[in-house]
C-alpha cells in the first residue's frame, strides 16, 4: 500500500512539473530606439505577432511612425526587416525582407509577413526594422527599432 502511495505521488508530481510551462528558450521581443554612431533616427513602433519568433515559421510585423527628418516616397522609400548575428555581425541568409511603400504618408503604418530565419543557437540575434531609402548599395534609414532575440538557454 506504501508503494502505492509513493508511485501515485511521484506520477502526480511528474505530471504537474511537466504541465508547467516552460520559459527558458522564449525570445519575446521588445522593440527600442537603434543605436546609432551619428545623428539618431526617428524611432518606429513596431507589433509582432507572434512576440516570440521561431524559426521557420511566419511573424506579422505592424509598423508605424512619424519621420521628422525626411518624407516617405511612394515607390521609393521601403520597410527593410533583418536579423543580424550578434556574434559575426553579418544578416542571418534568408532573413532579409523587403517592401517599398505603395502610398506616401506620414504618419505611416505598414504591415508584412516574415518568415523567420534558422535562429543560430546558443548565440545572441538582433531583430532590425529600419524605414528608409536605398543609395546605390547602402541603405539610409530614416526610422529604426530594434529588438535583442535572445536564443540562449535560460534567458
Amino acid at each position: 500500500m506504501k508503494n502505492f502511495i509513493f508511485v501515485s505521488i511521484l506520477l502526480a508530481l511528474l505530471l504537474t512539473v511537466n504541465a508547467a510551462p516552460f520559459q527558458l528558450n522564449k525570445r519575446v521581443l521588445n522593440f527600442h530606439a537603434c543605436l546609432t554612431h551619428g545623428p539618431p533616427y526617428d524611432v518606429l513602433n513596431v507589433r509582432a505577432v507572434p512576440r516570440s519568433p521561431v524559426s521557420g515559421v511566419n511573424v506579422s510585423f505592424t509598423v508605424s511612425g512619424s519621420l521628422t527628418q525626411h518624407v516617405i516616397t511612394r515607390h521609393r522609400t521601403l520597410l527593410e526587416i533583418w536579423y543580424q548575428d550578434d556574434v559575426t555581425g553579418d544578416r542571418i541568409p534568408g532573413g532579409t525582407y523587403q517592401e517599398y511603400f505603395t502610398n506616401s504618408a506620414n504618419p505611416f503604418t505598414i504591415s508584412a509577413n516574415v518568415l523567420t530565419p534558422h535562429l543560430p543557437r546558443p548565440r545572441q540575434t538582433t531583430l532590425f526594422v529600419v524605414v528608409g531609402e536605398h543609395s546605390q548599395a547602402h541603405l539610409i534609414p530614416f526610422g529604426c527599432a530594434q529588438s535583442l532575440v535572445d536564443a540562449r538557454p535560460g534567458r
